[in-house]
């Protein structure tokens, strides 16, 4: 602003001096000093006539503004639709190559995986009373296999009366498991619903564990959480406080209100982000978390500030302005 540019000429003059004239090292540490002061105070100022124009213009177009809000928030669920199912994982890996990893890269190098060993998931298939020589278990697991081929999502499995392989099967022959190949987390849920169905069924027990079902659960507890904590809980108790700081229903849920569209677009971010860097599934928890007391925190400062310059005078428009 003129102001600053004035002011700068000034503390240019009073560093260099006049021509001529001797000057200590303290006193040009001090100069400095009161440059560095003045840069800050016009770049504060600068920035705050920025947020002032900002704020202006959206005090006097607000449907625009709503408008450019709407068309934000289509897109930010456009890409938590299209770009975020999928693209974040439960897995953490360490940063760096600690040595953990350095011998994890030797292990493989000198003793690289048999492609016959290479499975995600084991199926469990248990029976008290009939062996897995029997024809009762034979029917059962060939059903089983049946069903899960008509899933789609199960790559490759190894079922003991194809491999013969002693391993798969348990010392009494009255249990036996179904290493089985899925490639993402998200296909293992039909076959964790055929597992549950069949289980209990002929007195044969089902069961599944491995990777993707470990996965599985992992983003099923982070949306439980979710629901039960910041939605179920956190919501209700900070309106409950806002209406009752701001003794209207209407003011108490702006900040809500604003906290929930800052979430939807930070969700959108991450989408986006997500399509380059691998992100964390808890990455929502944290950010519905963060979202809120951030949203509801800065909400509860403009309107407070807003109300703080309504009740000195001033008008609807200037108020929002400063």
């Amino acid at each position: 602003s003129r102001s600053c540019r004035s002011t700068n000429n000034f503390v240019e003059r009073v560093r260099t001096g006049p021509a001529g004239e001797a000057r200590t090292p303290s006193q040009r540490h001090r100069k400095r000093r009161l440059g560095r002061a003045v840069a800050s105070y016009c770049l504060s100022g600068d920035t705050r006539w920025v947020t002032e124009r900002l704020a202006r213009a959206c005090s006097r177009h607000p449907w625009r503004t709503v408008g450019g809000w709407i068309a934000a928030l289509v897109l930010a669920f456009a890409c938590i639709g299209f770009l975020l199912p999928g693209n974040l994982t439960s897995e953490g890996r360490a940063a760096g190559n600690p040595e953990f990893r350095q011998a994890e890269n030797l292990e493989f190098s000198a003793f690289p995986p048999d492609p016959r060993q290479n499975f995600s998931d084991i199926v469990l298939v248990r029976s008290s009373r009939w062996t897995v020589d029997q024809p009762p278990f034979r029917a059962f697991i060939q059903r089983l296999a049946q069903e899960g081929r008509a899933t789609g999502k199960i790559h490759d499995a190894q079922v003991y009366y194809a491999t013969r392989d002693p391993s798969l099967v348990s010392r009494d022959h009255h249990a036996m498991i179904i290493p089985i190949n899925v490639y993402d987390t998200s296909d293992i849920k039909p076959i964790d619903a055929l597992v549950k169905r069949d289980n209990g069924k002929a007195g044969f027990l089902v069961a599944i564990t491995g990777n993707n079902v470990r996965d599985n659960d992992f983003n099923e507890l982070s949306q439980h959480d979710l629901k039960s904590g910041e939605l179920q809980f956190g919501l209700p108790a900070a309106l409950i406080i806002l209406v009752l700081v701001f003794g209207s229903i209407v003011a108490g849920l702006v900040p809500l209100l604003l906290a929930m569209l800052s979430i939807v677009a930070g969700l959108g971010l991450v989408a986006v982000v997500a399509q380059i860097w691998e992100l964390s599934i808890f990455v929502i928890n944290m950010l519905t978390g963060m979202g809120l007391a951030l949203g509801i925190d800065y909400s509860l400062f403009v309107i407070s500030r807003y109300r703080e310059e309504r009740a000195g005078g001033r008008e609807q428009l200037d108020a929002i302005e400063t």
